[in-house]
């Protein structure tokens, strides 16, 4: 597979605009995040898959939080807005792209992300270690 994942070219056109977006929705992402904390208790151990600018991952306040995503924009977003959190840039769709991730979480969190996956397949089986 050498085309550019669906999950990256999303990422890297929209990431500049996503505060802006934030910003202009608050009541959802507010809404959003009570949601996801009232399943996720803070203090877990929290995977985020396609994490973008790290905004979700950060609201559940974690113990231990590493948000992977495919593009370089977005987690340089990530790590200047929350910098006590982890990011790296894994493209996730890619074959034996997590087996550097050698721990165990809690949760794993894929936000905005799942519709843009090309085989999804792929990633859970990926996942199911994790």
């Amino acid at each position: 597979m050498n085309e550019i994942p669906a999950v990256r070219t999303h990422r890297d056109v929209h990431e500049p605009a996503r505060a802006r977006w934030r910003a202009r929705h608050p009541f959802y992402h507010a809404e959003d995040g009570r949601a996801l904390r009232f399943v996720i208790p803070e203090g877990a151990n929290v995977l985020a898959v396609g994490c973008g600018d790290g905004a979700t991952l950060a609201a559940l306040k974690p113990a231990r939080g590493l948000g992977i995503d495919p593009s370089a924009p977005a987690i340089e977003a990530a790590r200047a807005a929350h910098p006590h959190l982890e990011f790296r840039i894994v493209d996730f769709e890619r074959t034996a792209a997590l087996a550097d991730i050698a721990e165990k979480f809690d949760f794993i969190l894929m936000p905005d992300t799942v519709g843009w996956i090309g085989d999804i397949e792929v990633v859970l089986g990926q996942l199911h270690a994790l």
